[in-house]
């Protein structure tokens, strides 16, 4: 559906493939402040990367293409200080398993 080399993502895929993503929980924030703060880290990461983010999940998944993990906490460290944002944020590694069978994944 998306092309890679265009680097165009799909969460599911990405977790079921070696790239890192990043989960992002909400805390101490209603709704509507958690929407808003999601559509400003997805912006973000899109600029600071050149990325396209296809797909935000409900439990705040977002992907991102061949990202290392330092790169990753700097720009949500700059997030946070620059919106002074309640967030807790939880870097996942790549995974172990290589192509794993769609529904099987964690």
């Amino acid at each position: 559906m998306f092309r890679r080399d265009r680097k165009y993502y799909r969460i599911s895929a990405a977790i079921r493939t070696n790239m890192p993503s990043i989960k992002l929980c909400r805390k101490h924030c209603d709704g509507a402040t958690a929407k808003y703060m999601q559509q400003k880290i997805v912006m973000r990461i899109e600029r600071c990367f050149s990325v396209h983010v296809t797909e935000v999940l409900m439990h705040k998944t977002v992907a991102l293409s061949r990202l290392s993990a330092e790169a990753i906490l700097r720009v949500y460290r700059s997030i946070i200080r620059l919106y002074r944002a309640d967030l807790e944020f939880m870097v996942l590694g790549p995974t172990t398993r290589e192509k794993s069978p769609i529904g099987l994944e964690r």
